[in-house]
C-alpha cells in the first residue's frame, strides 16, 4: 500500500507542475491532497507492522485502500481527457495544455469528486492520530534496482534447494513401495503426514525422482490436488499426464473408463499431493477407478491431516519429521549467506542460530527467513528478527506463519503489494512471468525508473520474490531458467490473509473478490468471468476495473465467440486477456479503451481479424498474437502505437491496410515478431523501411511466405536482404522463400531454421 500512495503521490505533482495553472479549480485540491497523502505514508510501516492483531487498523487499511482507488479513478480519468484533447489538438505539446476550461460539464465533475475525496482522506488522516499511528523511518528498506545493479534481472535462474535430512526418509519410501508384498490388493496407499512447510511435497519428489522408482512403475503420474478433491478433475489430470495433450470429454463415465484403459495391467505410481478431502464416498470413487493397474500399484499421498490418512491409507502412515537444529541451520545459513562463508560474520552466525531455534524444525520457515536477511549485513537488522514480537503473536495450527509474517513485513514498501496481489490466484496455480507481470502493471504496482523500464523491474521484482522464497519456480528450460513460478500453500495464506486485513477480501471459487461496492470490485484484482450471461450483466457493474481476463467454462464447454460492445465502459481497463478463446472479431468499441496497456489474444486460433481503430490505442505496450494463425489481415494505423513493445505477429495487406514500412518507429519491440504473407510486398523499398535493425530488443523473427502462393513477384531474395536485422539475432525462421541464396547477413544469427524453401541454408556458408 505504501508504494501505491507513493505513486498517487508522484503522479499528483507530476499534474500540478505540468499544467502551470491551468488546472481550473482543482489544483489547490490535488495540492492539498498531495500533502495528505504525504502525511498518511508516514504512517504506514507502523499500521502494516500493528495489522495482523488491531481489527480497527485493518478496517482503517480498508478505508484507505477504498479512497486510495477513487483519487486513483479520478487521476486516470483526468489524465485520459488531456491525452485525448491533445491528439484532438495537434498543436498543443504540454500534457496540460488544452482547452479543458470549456468543458464545464467535465470541469465541475472532476472538481465535485475532488472535493468529496479530499474529505475522506482529511477523516482518514485525522483517524491515524487516535489509533495511535508514528512516523516509522524506515531508512533504506526500499527496493532498489538498476540497469547496473549486480544482482541478475534479466533471466530468473532456479536455484538447486538444498535438501537436508531426508535421505533416509526417500530411502525408506522407495524400498516399502518397491519390496511390499501384496496379496489382495492391486493398489496400495502411502500417506505422508506432517505440518504445513515441512517439506511433505519435497519428499515425494525426491522419491517420485528416484532411480529405482522410474525401473519399477510406469507410468508415474503427480496430480496437486489441494481442497478441491473433484475426482473428474483429477482423473482429466492423470490422463493428461499419461497422454501429454488436454482430453476434451467432460463426462465422468467416458473419463474413468478411458483412464482405465491407460491403466490396465501396468504397475504405476501416483503422488496425491496436499490432500485434504475427508469424504469417504469421493475417495472410493476414485480408488475403484484407479484399481486396475497390475499388483505393486502404487499411491502417495501427502496429506497435514490425520484423519485424511486414516481414510485414504492401507499402508502404515509415514509421519514426516523436523529437521535437526543444525540442519535447519544449514538450509537458513545457505539461503542467508549465499556462496559467502558464514565465518566471516560470527556475530551474525550466533544470532542466525537463535533465529532458527524459532523456525521449530520447519524447512520452508528457515528458507523464508534466511531469504529475506540474504543480503542484509548488519547486526541490528538481524537482531530485529530475533527480537520481533511476531514470535509472541498467537499462533494458527501452522507454527509456520510468525515466519512467513516476519518475511512480509521485512519486504521492500515496493514488494508488498506484488506479493499480496498474488493472492488472487487459486492455490498451487503456476503463473508465467510476463503474465503476472503485467497484472502487476495493470494495478498500478510497478513504476519504472530512470534506467529500467517497468517490464524489466518487474522481472527484478519476481527475482527478488523468488530469492526470499516466497515464491518457488516450477518449469524451466534446457538452460535452466525459471518459466512457471507458484507459491506454496502457506505462503499463499500469508497473501491471501494481508488482503484480508487490507481490503476485507473474500474468497470465491477461482479468484479473490474484494468486498467493496460493486464500481470499485475489482480495482486490485482481475476477476475471471466463467459464462457468457455473467460477463454481459457483470461489466456494467465494473467501472474501475483494470484487469480483465475472460475464460471458457470448463464444466459446460461454453466458449466466448463474441464480445460484448459494453466492453468500452471499462474506461480504467489497462489488462484484456482473451487468450486461447474463440472470438473471431473484436468490437470497434474496444479501441475506446485509452488506458489500455496489454491486449493478450495469444492462442485466438479464429480470430480474424482487428478492429480498424486500433491506432487510438495510444498506450497499448503489449498486443500478444502469438498462434492467431486465422488472422487474414490488419487495419492500418499499427505504427503509430509507439509504445509498443510487444507486437507478437504482424499480417501484410496489398496495396490497402497494415503495410512492413509501419514497423519503423516501433523501435521499442522486444522478445519475438512474426511476418505473415511476405509475398504480398510488391516493392522491396516497404522493407527496407521497416527498419528492423534499429530494433534492437528483438530477439526472433519469424519471416513466412506463403508456400502456395498463386501470384509470384521474383523478389523474395531483395526483400529478405532488406529485412536485415540487427546483428547477433538469436533466432530466426524462414518459411516459403523462394529466393536463390540468401543474403550475408543471415550469417550473424545465432541459430537459423528454414523450411519449404527453394534455397538451402548451410551454416558457416
Amino acid at each position: 500500500m505504501e508504494a501505491f500512495v507513493g505513486i498517487l503521490v508522484d503522479t499528483l505533482n507530476s499534474m500540478i507542475q505540468k499544467e502551470s495553472g491551468l488546472l481550473c479549480g482543482v489544483a489547490t485540491d490535488m495540492e492539498n491532497l498531495a500533502r495528505l497523502l504525504s502525511t498518511i505514508k508516514a504512517v504506514l510501516e507502523d499500521a502494516e507492522q500493528k495489522q495482523f492483531t488491531d481489527k480497527a487498523i485493518q478496517l482503517w487499511f480498508q478505508k484507505l485502500n477504498g479512497v486510495a482507488y477513487e483519487i486513483d479513478d479520478v487521476l486516470d480519468d483526468y489524465a485520459a481527457e488531456a491525452s485525448r484533447v491533445k491528439y484532438k489538438n495537434s498543436g498543443c505539446f504540454s500534457l496540460m495544455c488544452y482547452p479543458i476550461a470549456g468543458n464545464l460539464v467535465f470541469r465541475h465533475r472532476i472538481g465535485t469528486r475532488m472535493k468529496e475525496i479530499l474529505e475522506k482522506f482529511n477523516a482518514i488522516a485525522d483517524e491515524r492520530i487516535k489509533l495511535g499511528l508514528i512516523d516509522q523511518n524506515r531508512g533504506s528498506n526500499h527496493f532498489q534496482v538498476d540497469s547496473t545493479g549486480t544482482r541478475e534481472t534479466g533471466s530468473l535462474l532456479k536455484e538447486p534447494d538444498l535438501v537436508l535430512g531426508r535421505d533416509e526418509a526417500k530411502d525408506e519410501i522407495v524400498k516399502i513401495l518397491v519390496n511390499q508384498v501384496r496379496d489382495n490388493q492391486n493398489v496400495s496407499v502411502l500417506p505422508i503426514v506432517g505440518v504445513g512447510g515441512l517439506g511433505k511435497t519435497t519428499l515425494a519428489q525426491l522419491v517420485f525422482n528416484d532411480e529405482r522408482i522410474a525401473k519399477h512403475f510406469d507410468p508415474k503420474l503427480w496430480v496437486w490436488i489441494s481442497e478441491d478433491f473433484n475426482v473428474k478433475r483429477i482423473i482429466k489430470a492423470l490422463i493428461n499426464s499419461i497422454r501429454g495433450t488436454p482430453v476434451e470429454e467432460l463426462e465422468l463415465d467416458p473419463l474413468q473408463r478411458k483412464l482405465q484403459e491407460l491403466l490396465r495391467g501396468k504397475r504405476y505410481l501416483v503422488v496425491l499431493d496436499d490432500v485434504w478431502n475427508e469424504n469417504l464416498e469421493e475417495w472410493e470413487k476414485l480408488k475403484s477407478v484407479l484399481e486396475c493397474g497390475s499388483r505393486g500399484s502404487s499411491i502417495i499421498m501427502t496429506t497435514r491431516m490425520e484423519k485424511v490418512a486414516t481414510i485414504m491409507g492401507t499402508l502404515q502412515t509415514y509421519y514426516l519429521s523436523s529437521l535437526s537444529e543444525n540442519q535447519c541451520w544449514s538450509l537458513f545459513r545457505q539461503r542467508a549467506f549465499g556462496r559467502q562463508e558464514a565465518e566471516e560474520y560470527p556475530n551474525l552466525v550466533v544470532i542466525g542460530k537463535e533465529i532458527v531455534k524459532k523456525c521449530g524444525g520447519v524447512p520452508l520457515a528457515a528458507k523464508a527467513l534466511g531469504g529475506f536477511l540474504r543480503f542484509k549485513r548488519q547486526e541490528n537488522e538481524w537482531n530485529s528478527v530475533k527480537c520481533s514480537e511476531i514470535w509472541n503473536l498467537p499462533q494458527d495450527t501452522t507454527h509456520i506463519l510468525p515466519a512467513l509474517r516476519l518475511s512480509y513485513l521485512n519486504l521492500p514498501v515496493e514488494l508488498r503489494g506484488c506479493f499480496a496481489y498474488c493472492a488472487a490466484f487459486p492455490k498451487g496455480y503456476e503463473f508465467e512471468i510476463e503474465e503476472v507481470i503485467h497484472l502487476w502493471m495493470a494495478n498500478g504496482l510497478l513504476s519504472s525508473n530512470e534506467t529500467m523500464e517497468v517490464e524489466d523491474v518487474g522481472v527484478a521484482v519476481l527475482t527478488e520474490l523468488y530469492y526470499r522464497s516466497l515464491f518457488q519456480a516450477v518449469k524451466e528450460d534446457e538452460f535452466g531458467n525459471a518459466l512457471t513460478f507458484k507459491m506454496h500453500d502457506l505462503v499463499h495464506d500469508l497473501a491471501r490473509s494481508v488482503m484480508k486485513a487490507k481490503h476485507g477480501g473474500t474468497e470465491s471459487n477461482r479468484t479473490m473478490i474484494l468486498g467493496m461496492p460493486d464500481d470499485q470490485l475489482t480495482v486490485a484484482f482481475p476477476i475471471t468471468i466463467t459464462g457468457i450471461d455473467q460477463c454481459f450483466s457483470f461489466l456494467s457493474k465494473c467501472g474501475s476495473l483494470r484487469a480483465l481476463m475472460v475464460k471458457s467454462m470448463e464444466s459446460t464447454q461454453e466458449e466466448f465467440t463474441k464480445l460484448s460492445h459494453a466492453i468500452s465502459k471499462l474506461k480504467h481497463l489497462r489488462h484484456l486477456d482473451l487468450s486461447r478463446s474463440l472470438i473471431i472479431e473484436l468490437p470497434n468499441s474496444i479501441c475506446d479503451l485509452w488506458n489500455l496497456q496489454i491486449l493478450n489474444l495469444n492462442d485466438s486460433l479464429i480470430l480474424l481479424s482487428l478492429p480498424k481503430g486500433m491506432r487510438f490505442l495510444r498506450n497499448l505496450r503489449h498486443l500478444c498474437l502469438h498462434g492467431c494463425w486465422s488472422l487474414t489481415h490488419m487495419p492500418s494505423g499499427i505504427g503509430k502505437l509507439t509504445c509498443l513493445r510487444t507486437l507478437g505477429m504482424v499480417v501484410l495487406s496489398g496495396k490497402k491496410g497494415f503495410r512492413l514500412s509501419e514497423l519503423r518507429d516501433l523501435n521499442m519491440l522486444r522478445g519475438g515478431l512474426t511476418i505473415m504473407h511476405l509475398e504480398r510486398i510488391e516493392d522491396k523499398k516497404d522493407s527496407e523501411e521497416a527498419c528492423l535493425i534499429k530494433k534492437q530488443s528483438l530477439h526472433g523473427l519469424n519471416l513466412y511466405w506463403d508456400s502456395e502462393r498463386t501470384i509470384q513477384r521474383y523478389n523474395d531474395k531483395e526483400v529478405l536482404e532488406a529485412l536485415k536485422p540487427r546483428p547477433n539475432l538469436q533466432l530466426l525462421r524462414v518459411l516459403g522463400f523462394n529466393g536463390s541464396s540468401f543474403p550475408s547477413w543471415i550469417s550473424t544469427v545465432t541459430e537459423v531454421v528454414v523450411h519449404e524453401s527453394a534455397a538451402e541454408y548451410i551454416v558457416g556458408v
